[in-house]
């Protein structure tokens, strides 16, 4: 039976698919942490670079209709050259895919599923995208189509969602870090276009050969495209020191999305399609790595080559001991294979054979993906601890002081389960608990009550964030930034400033219109829109402001009067 070929679209979107996922992995990070206001400058200097390679490209390759970078290899070296640079992209698709296989694993564990143990995490992927190798190149590349399309839309209106937020001042001084850096220096940020790799193998599969110039240039135009936009939502949002920071710098983007309280934690559902996209990514990936070890072998299909290549990514996940390592190897290792072979060797090869030439002269893999979903999500439930409401403890309010030995002093105010799901009313006073404590800083403060208190610390009902007048004025940057990179904590959580400590003020709250004091904090914010006489001033906004060149954060200040 012949093997289907791809239509126009679908090849398009198999490069696309590739280039958009590592911009989910966190490839803008790297480019604005290095280039700051040049940021944007330089993704249009490489993708314009990237252009002229593919003109270049596209003509070496009319030579040689149909053949891929594999059999030009064969043709000017023989099987000895064929093997070699063979060789040569396995190991590149196995070290990258395990590498960002293991980065979104290590995501994935951070933001939702703190317990459930990596290797678990990480085999789950294999299995889903070995299960999608037995699709053909077609049913990958529409299912591609289906996720790549929700995945553009995604990063599409997480620039939108954050429009209001943007400091569009950040673009200066131009040059950045000087012209030296961002265009001599830059040119090591083509690496961001590695996935045009797979245009080297892409004309055996392409139905119309004709359809190869379109295909090439379309998917470097549209990946240009989502870079520049995913490049300039996290420059105009986050400073780079923060954004440097994350693992995921466009998933907490996507936490800030607030379309007037009506569109709001919108991360998690891009969470579910990025995870989705990444199975279609990986499998796109493995195809290509055992469609060119049957080509090198001769082999016919069979079934342990998929697997034993899903195992040689998963060994290489496991290669990088901690987040350090990973960032090492993205920014140091990825980067430069990616110019030696893609850009570099590769063109050679064209040149070289090119010269020796003249001398001579449909939808079956959507449901699939459906499945995995299935899969995914009866396998974290299984792997992750139910807990039960009665191991958590819940904070309500916040309220953080200069300390007298240390630099800060966190109180917590909690209230038992029973009191905030709205139980037990009458005696709410009683399920109020408070506890201080000084830490030279928030995370800091976290884990030292975590190690004496009976019950996890949770701060999804957090409320309220009152910072004393004395610590604000001396600068609460780094707290802000501290609290607004927990998932736990809602963007939209309530900022205050009091003339007293922040303990005082927690201490003397005592609301006389509502019997639960969550839901007083929690009614607390919405009295600036039908009254004005308290600011709307927001953990989001108050961090987008601090960061803004146009603007500066406000918030209400108020004494104990209660």
């Amino acid at each position: 039976m012949t093997e289907q070929k791809l239509g126009k679209w679908e090849a398009i979107i198999l490069i696309v698919a590739i280039v958009i996922n590592h911009i989910i992995l966190g490839l803008p990070r790297s480019i604005v942490a290095e280039h700051a206001s040049a940021s944007i400058l330089n993704v249009i200097y490489i993708s314009a670079i990237v252009i002229i390679l593919i003109f270049l490209i596209c003509k070496l390759l009319e030579s040689f209709p149909g053949l891929n970078i594999i059999d030009i290899a064969e043709f000017l070296g023989g099987k000895v050259l064929k093997i070699g640079i063979s060789i040569l992209f396995l190991l590149y698709i196995i070290f990258i895919t395990g590498i960002l296989l293991r980065s979104f694993s290590e995501g994935l564990k951070l933001i939702f599923f703190p317990r459930t143990s990596l290797p678990i995490i990480m085999i789950l992927f294999l299995i889903a995208i070995v299960i999608m190798n037995k699709l053909n190149i077609v049913s990958i590349a529409r299912a591609n189509l289906f996720f790549t399309i929700l995945v553009s839309v995604s990063i599409i209106f997480i620039f939108i969602g954050n429009w209001k937020d943007l400091t569009f001042q950040k673009i200066f001084p131009i040059l950045g870090n000087g012209a030296y850096t961002t265009f001599f220096s830059g040119l090591s940020d083509l690496f961001a276009f590695g996935g045009i790799a797979c245009i080297y193998l892409l004309p055996p599969y392409l139905k119309n050969q004709r359809d190869f110039k379109k295909v090439a240039y379309t998917s470097v135009g549209l990946s240009a495209f989502f870079l520049l936009i995913s490049v300039a939502t996290l420059l105009f949002i986050f400073p780079p020191t923060i954004i440097e920071q994350q693992i995921f710098p466009i998933y907490l983007a996507s936490r800030f999305i607030d379309f007037s309280r009506f569109f709001q934690r919108l991360d998690a559902l891009f969470l579910l399609i990025w995870l989705l996209s990444i199975i279609c990514y990986l499998a796109i990936v493995l195809y290509f790595s055992t469609s060119i070890f049957k080509r090198v072998t001769n082999l016919k299909y069979s079934k342990w080559i998929s697997t034993l290549f899903a195992l040689f990514i998963f060994g290489t996940a496991l290669i990088p001991k901690n987040m350090q390592e990973i960032s090492f190897l993205e920014n140091t290792v990825y980067r430069y294979i990616i110019l030696i072979l893609v850009f570099a060797l590769s063109f050679i090869i064209l040149i070289l054979a090119n010269i020796k030439y003249l001398r001579s002269q449909k939808m079956k893999g959507i449901v699939l993906i459906i499945l995995v979903a299935i899969l995914f999500s009866f396998a974290f439930t299984s792997s992750h601890r139910i807990q039960s409401i009665d191991d958590l403890t819940y904070i309500v309010a916040l309220g953080i002081d200069v300390g007298d030995t240390e630099r800060l002093k966190v109180t917590f105010q909690f209230t038992k389960p029973s009191a905030a799901s709205g139980e037990g009313s009458s005696n709410e006073s009683s399920s109020i608990i408070m506890d201080t404590i000084e830490a030279p800083s928030i995370d800091a403060a976290l884990n030292l009550i975590n190690t004496y208190s009976s019950k996890e610390i949770n701060l999804s009902h957090c409320k309220l964030i009152i910072f004393s007048e004395k610590i604000a004025m001396s600068g609460i940057k780094e707290e802000i930034f501290s609290l607004a990179n927990k998932v736990q904590i809602r963007p939209d959580t309530n900022i205050l400033i009091t003339t007293s400590s922040a303990r005082d003020y927690i201490a003397s709250v005592k609301p006389t219109l509502e019997n639960l004091i969550t839901k007083f904090y929690a009614t607390f914010p919405n009295s600036s829109e039908y009254t004005g006489y308290i600011v709307d001033a927001n953990l989001g906004q108050f961090m987008n402001k601090i960061t803004s060149l146009a603007s500066q954060p406000v918030a209400l200040l108020r004494q104990c009067n209660f």
